[in-house]
């Protein structure tokens, strides 16, 4: 099932991700998305590295992400992307391929109190260090 009708977002096309840790991207996508559709830095550090927690993966996984994106856009198909999208960067390269492929490209900002994040940061299995999710919470809300 995709989001098409059940959050107006139009199918296909690229969704970007944008928030903290914590504030509920993982499970908004996989509520609405199937799992083929989600394209996962975190998922791809697993798969590239010791789990999804090596950030020392993170290179390697977002080079896999970038090549499935890409092919995921040349066959038009529904793409979320679950990163941090916190990179001003990286989110413009993602507008710009999507676009490129003809897609509707939109952009999800979660906006989720600090204090819930920080909750739901203490119940994973390698929770992101305090200072770090304090800058990505800064970040976000500076995203624009």
């Amino acid at each position: 099932m995709t989001a098409a009708g059940v959050t107006g977002i139009p199918a296909p096309a690229l969704i970007v991700l944008v928030g903290p840790a914590g504030s509920g991207k993982t499970t908004w996508a996989r509520r609405r998305y199937a799992s083929n559709e989600i394209v996962s830095s975190d998922a791809l550090r697993a798969v590239v590295g010791s789990g999804e927690a090596d950030l020392d993966a993170s290179k390697d996984a977002f080079a896999v992400l970038d090549a499935v994106v890409a092919a995921r856009l040349r066959r038009g198909l529904t793409t979320v992307v679950d990163t941090l999208g916190l990179d001003p960067d990286r989110r413009a390269a993602l507008i710009q391929a999507g676009r490129a492929a003809g897609l509707p490209v939109v952009a999800v900002r979660f906006i989720t109190g600090l204090d819930l994040c920080r909750t739901r940061n203490r119940q994973r299995d390698r929770p992101v260090p305090a200072p770090a999710l304090k800058a990505q919470f800064q970040r976000s809300a500076a995203a624009n």
